[in-house]
C-alpha cells in the first residue's frame, strides 16, 4: 500500500525505511509464510535533483533492503516519458515546463499531481524510453546521469505483483 511522503530525499527514505522495519516486524509475527506480504517490497521514489546527500540516501536505502526508483532530475522526466522520449541534461524547472506543454492540466505550483490516469495508457513506451535512457548513460559512462529515471523498475514490480495476486487468487 503507498504511503505518500513528500520532502527531501532523506525524509522519504526514512519514511521508507521504517515502513520495511514495520513490514519485517509483521512477517515475524504471521505464522503463514505463503501469506501475501511474503512478496511486498518497500520502495522509495526520489528526485535527485541537487540534494548534497542523494548518494547517502541511496546507500541507507539500499543497505536496509528498501528498493529505489530514483529520478534524474525530477519525478516529472518520468512523467514527460509517457508523451515523448526525452534524452538530453535539463534541470527541473525545464522538465516541470515541458510537461506543462505536453500536458497542460499539469502546473508544478497548483497542481502537481497530473491526471495519473490519463497517462496509463504511455505506460509501456515511459518504461521503454527509461530503459533507453539508463542504456545510453551507462553507455557514456554516468549511470543515473541526467537525464534518467527508474521508476519503470518500480512500475514494473507493481505489474508482476498484480499478476502474482491474480494467479493466487485464481488457484
Amino acid at each position: 500500500m503507498p504511503v505518500p511522503v513528500g520532502g527531501v530525499p532523506r525524509t522519504v527514505a526514512e519514511r521508507a525505511i521504517e515502513s520495511a522495519k514495520t513490514l519485517q516486524r509483521q512477517r515475524r509475527r504471521a505464522n503463514d509464510v505463503s501469506s501475501f506480504e511474503e512478496n511486498d517490497q518497500v520502495w522509495a521514489v526520489i528526485d535527485r535533483d541537487e540534494h548534497p546527500e542523494f548518494e547517502n540516501v541511496l546507500a541507507m536505502c539500499w543497505a536496509r533492503r528498501v528498493k529505489v526508483a530514483q529520478s534524474n532530475p525530477c519525478f516529472e522526466l518520468w512523467l514527460v516519458l509517457h508523451l515523448e522520449h526525452l534524452d538530453k541534461p535539463i534541470d527541473s524547472s525545464g522538465i516541470q515546463a515541458r510537461l506543462h506543454e505536453l500536458f497542460p492540466q499539469y502546473d508544478h505550483e497548483r497542481s502537481p499531481a497530473p491526471n495519473f490516469e490519463a497517462l496509463l495508457d504511455g505506460m509501456p513506451e515511459a518504461e521503454q524510453r527509461a530503459t533507453r535512457q539508463l542504456q545510453a548513460r551507462a553507455a557514456e559512462q554516468t549511470p543515473f546521469g541526467n537525464p534518467s529515471t527508474t521508476v519503470g523498475h518500480l512500475t514494473h514490480a507493481i505489474r508482476e505483483a498484480h499478476q502474482l495476486a491474480r494467479r493466487r487468487h485464481t488457484s
